[in-house]
């Protein structure tokens, strides 16, 4: 329960700071094509700083930061390209929403039949979690939906280090560090769907455009 506490509360965290990060950005001048190179120098450069600081407490929580704001450069490039934008209450709603998915895995990964096979329980839960996502885009025209999706991404990684991590809290911390290069993956479907121009968008509408038609904000 303690590993499970400190993973949920460090992905808690983690998203917080990443939606913070998108909502302050809105207020700058920089354009999708500079936020999003921002945020995957700073993954980059992070990379080269987590393999230097192997299982160093402070450092690993510096370098999930780094990814953490580079995540909400990646999310506010996605922003400008899409036209749209959210308020800071309901990216942090997306960001409970998303932790809640991690209570759900604990809770039923100690059912007794589930608990003896958790290595495909897992890969399951991953299935049903990319299942669920698509419904959710089909039936659904809001602009959270593709936040939530990407931000999915990042918990499903953090799931991934619950399971595998085995030793102390260093170790889990690190497994959790690791996990959060996860933002990789969101930086690359945000670039491939800008330069392809005409592909689809996350949250089920067309990305061609560019975000030209701009969409009126939530808040």
């Amino acid at each position: 329960m303690k590993k499970f506490l400190t993973v949920s509360g460090l992905a808690l965290l983690f998203l917080m700071v990443s939606s913070t990060i998108t909502y302050l950005l809105r207020y700058t001048n920089l354009n999708q094509l500079t936020t999003l190179t921002a945020g995957a120098v700073m993954m980059l450069v992070n990379a080269l700083l987590a393999f230097s600081v192997k299982k160093n407490i402070i450092g690993n929580a510096i370098a999930m930061f780094i990814n953490a704001v580079a995540l909400g450069f990646c999310i506010r490039a996605w922003y400008l390209y899409r036209g749209f934008d959210n308020s800071l209450w309901l990216m942090y709603l997306v960001s409970l929403v998303c932790v809640a998915e991690l209570y759900v895995f604990y809770l039923l990964a100690h059912i007794p039949l589930i608990n003896r096979h958790g290595g495909l329980f897992f890969w399951i839960f991953l299935l049903a979690s990319v299942v669920g996502y698509v419904l959710l885009v089909i039936y659904t025209k809001t602009t959270y939906v593709s936040t939530f999706g990407y931000y999915m991404i990042v918990e499903l990684a953090f799931v991934f280090a619950l399971c595998c991590s085995e030793g102390g809290f260093a170790d889990l911390f690190r497994a959790v560090t690791i996990a959060s290069f996860s933002v990789m993956i969101v930086a690359v479907i945000v670039a491939v769907i800008m330069l392809s121009g005409d592909g689809l968008s996350l949250d089920g509408g067309a990305a061609g455009g560019g975000g030209k038609k701009k969409k009126p904000p939530t808040e």
